[in-house]
């Protein structure tokens, strides 16, 4: 997955005052073509109304001359939507790419060794059993998610961090809390109960994805959380060279592998605390970055627009099925399912290669 050098790719460099950043030039054409994509999306995402709202009401809305019903369907319900799928699915992207690297395993995903239900099951005891807002809800997901990490993280230890046994052992952790986070649901009275349920299937189709006093604290911090990332991108790519050969390069890797943990960790938090845990965006974005770009480190730009269009798209189909079948599907359903696809399609793959 990773551990290579591109050797002989084509780069250039932006410089910009004291700021320099290299690429190659295979990655910008990626993300250009991304960006285009979810340029495209995002006007199917406004479109994606369940209320007649099409192309023609789409413009007549942009240029100011529809009627209240449109503007309110795409500007009030559909856009906050929109962006909060965007955002969210960058950073639960981000999130998996940092855990991949740092185990160095291809299922060290958030969503799978249990950080992503850690931080659900935080949140669930703020809204479920403390009665805890918006606030108390983002505070706990947090704190649960670090408290599962710091948890797995001691359960794997044995003379250093395996990412086979951190995989193992988050599997194992995750279906623990999964059977607290129903017994949580159960205890509960039965409108709590169900939202509770259909929040933790993963999400868009809430009231809290579309009310801009809860999207903006979390867009701030997710967009503070990406900074952070971004200020750091330079030296995670020592670490995808591995332990051994960034020690014998004499790169302190430790006050990294510390911070890149709280940041992935909070990423899944904030992304939690309005979605639920919306699985297989933050597994597969990764993957399909460095493949789109061949590349042997983890492509945070392209993954972060990776993520987005998958989220959105997800979110985007999951609309299209419920007005057809007039019932809500969860995106955390459709994403499920298109993981499921993909994960395959990864098996298929590695038995080929190991084979050949």
């Amino acid at each position: 997955m990773t551990g290579t050098v591109d050797f002989g790719r084509p780069q250039r460099t932006v410089r910009s005052g004291g700021f320099s950043e290299r690429f190659d030039t295979r990655s910008a054409i990626v993300g250009a073509l991304l960006v285009v994509a979810l340029a495209v999306g995002v006007v199917a995402g406004l479109a994606a109304a369940d209320d007649g709202v099409g192309l023609a009401e789409l413009s007549a809305a942009v240029f100011g001359r529809a009627d209240p019903a449109v503007d309110l369907a795409v500007w009030e319900w559909q856009l906050p939507r929109v962006l909060a799928a965007m955002v969210l699915g960058a950073a639960m992207a981000c999130a998996g790419g940092i855990f991949q690297m740092l185990t160095r395993n291809p299922l060290g995903s958030p969503d799978l060794i249990g950080f992503g239900v850690g931080s659900y099951t935080g949140a669930l005891v703020a809204s479920l059993v403390l009665g805890l807002g918006f606030a108390g809800m983002s505070a706990f997901a947090l704190v649960g998610g670090l408290a599962t990490a710091a948890v797995v993280y001691a359960l794997a230890f044995r003379s250093g961090i395996s990412g086979f046994r951190l995989v193992i052992t988050g599997v194992a952790i995750s279906a623990m809390l999964a059977s607290i986070n129903y017994w949580l649901i159960l205890r509960s009275d039965l409108d709590e109960a169900m939202l509770a349920a259909q929040w933790g299937a993963g999400t868009l189709d809430t009231p809290v994805a579309r009310d801009w006093s809860f999207l903006g604290p979390a867009f701030v911090i997710a967009g503070a959380l990406l900074a952070a990332l971004a200020l750091l991108s330079h030296r995670t790519r020592i670490l995808d060279l591995g332990p051994d050969l960034a020690l014998a390069l004499g790169a302190q890797t430790r006050p990294i592998s510390v911070a890149l943990p709280v940041i992935g960790v909070a990423l899944i938090a904030v992304a939690t605390t309005i979605t639920g845990p919306v699985a297989f965006v933050a597994l597969s974005a990764p993957h399909i970055a460095r493949r789109l770009c061949r590349s042997g480190h983890t492509p945070w730009v392209v993954t972060a627009l990776v993520g987005a269009l998958l989220l959105l798209l997800g979110d985007i189909v999951a609309q299209w099925v419920s007005a057809v079948v007039g019932a809500t599907l969860p995106v955390g359903v459709v994403t499920v399912c298109l993981g499921g696809v993909y994960l395959c399609y990864l098996l298929f793959t590695e038995m080929r290669r190991t084979r050949g």
